[in-house]
């Protein structure tokens, strides 16, 4: 569910040439990342013992220590992608 909100945030982003919710879905991912490198982290399907709950704060508490996402056009990000 965590990573289809990122889907929908750079959807929106790319269709609304808006950085801030194309810089928020990436915060998103990468905090998800940052947290399954952890395997205190992994929840029982991953074969650990953390809850969801636990998960998911986790995930908003690496989303905290990112830096706010920018905010204005596209261009720069567009010439990125093939």
């Amino acid at each position: 569910m965590i990573l289809s909100a990122a889907m929908m945030l750079d959807w929106l982003g790319t269709r609304r040439e808006r950085d801030d919710l194309v810089g928020s879905a990436r915060r998103l991912r990468d905090a998800v990342d940052a947290v399954l490198a952890d395997v205190a982290n992994h929840t029982p399907d991953l074969g650990g013992g953390a809850g969801t709950a636990d998960f998911g704060e986790a995930v908003a508490r690496e989303i905290e220590k990112a830096p706010a996402a920018g905010r204005g056009r596209r261009e720069a990000v567009r010439e990125e992608r093939p």
